[in-house]
């Protein structure tokens, strides 16, 4: 129901105030129907167009857990990096640095992995991943 409510209202109203809005949820709404390509496609489409740091910003990340999934680790990271390059002080930015050290652990990349655990707790003081970052260390 949601991605038929976005696309009709993206139909209707292509050049709306709400049409990056619009398409992030039409993103979310494919992703979660597993249609990843056209999900992506969505994301990009905010990434580029949407004026929204925030949107922007969660664009990024998901078009970068996406990438994850797929085990495209090396676009993955293209994305976390670009979203703390980008956008380092949006509420995200804790998470692509989390991120990229869970795409090192899935490597078996440890000591590249741990260093990003590091530097996201160094970074982000008081991001609420503490507990999710330091058990990753442990593990």
């Amino acid at each position: 129901m949601a991605e038929e409510a976005a696309k009709e209202a993206l139909e209707k109203y292509p050049k709306s105030k709400f049409a990056d809005e619009l398409h992030y949820e039409l993103g979310w709404a494919y992703s979660m129907e597993g249609k990843q390509g056209q999900a992506l496609d969505e994301f990009v489409w905010v990434e580029n167009e949407s004026k929204d740091i925030n949107l922007s910003a969660s664009s990024i990340s998901k078009i970068g857990d996406i990438y994850f999934d797929r085990k495209d680790y090396r676009r993955a990271i293209e994305s976390y990096d670009m979203a703390l390059d980008k956008y380092t002080d949006s509420f995200i930015a804790d998470y692509a640095q989390y991120q990229i050290g869970n795409i090192f652990f899935a490597s078996n990349r440890f000591d590249e992995s741990a260093l990003a655990y590091q530097t996201a707790l160094e970074n982000f003081p008081k991001t609420g991943l503490r507990p999710k970052i330091i058990f990753q260390l442990g593990a």
